[in-house]
């Protein structure tokens, strides 16, 4: 299971937790800062001609959105090379609606930092090479809504409840590692 909270959630109760970046991400806005006072003397002398020191400071931004993008991948590598290396017999990942989950501008930047699409990507490549059977879900599969002791689907789950508690047996249990074990059981279904 993918999310915002944890990168990914297994089955067998490994969590992959997301990279922090907000050093990196605070030099960012600072040479950002920087910048923007000169590009503001430009437009108030109508010299378009940029300086040698806007020139080393437009270098440095970019040096760090590649470094902040470097730290991201690397983390999606190793956490998917650990599940890969674990040689199970299938690997199964929600089909997320990720551009309808970018419309809440709550979490928008935290959902775009998560790269799902790269992770997707990687699982599927990895588990090409190592010959395990990588499985799809259905986007409308609720792995969320579903106990995964008896079975009872949720008509409403809200974002804030991240303990799921099944009204029909009782279960509780961390709402992320219930996904996981439903879409375990819809690999081995």
């Amino acid at each position: 299971d993918m999310g915002i909270k944890t990168l990914m959630v297994c089955s067998n109760g490994m969590n992959f937790n997301r990279v922090n970046t907000k050093k990196e991400e605070k030099k960012l806005k600072r040479l950002q800062k920087r910048a923007s006072r000169y590009y503001y003397k430009m437009t108030r002398t109508k010299s378009f001609d940029k300086s040698k020191n806007l020139l080393k400071l437009e270098t440095l931004i970019l040096k760090q959105h590649q470094r902040i993008t470097n730290i991201r991948k690397n983390n999606i590598h190793q956490a998917t090379t650990k599940l890969v290396k674990l040689n199970p017999k299938a690997i199964v990942v929600e089909d997320l609606n990720v551009k309808g989950m970018m419309k809440n501008k709550h979490l928008s930047e935290k959902i775009a930092n998560c790269s799902f699409y790269e992770i997707y990507r990687q699982l599927e490549y990895k588990c090409r090479w190592n010959n395990i059977e990588f499985i799809v879900a259905d986007r409308w599969f609720a792995s969320s809504k579903i106990c995964n002791h008896c079975g009872y689907k949720k008509p409403k789950l809200s974002l804030s409840e991240r303990v799921y508690k099944c009204e029909c047996c009782g279960n509780t249990i961390d709402r992320d590692y219930n996904a996981s074990l439903n879409l375990r059981d819809l690999a081995y279904s």
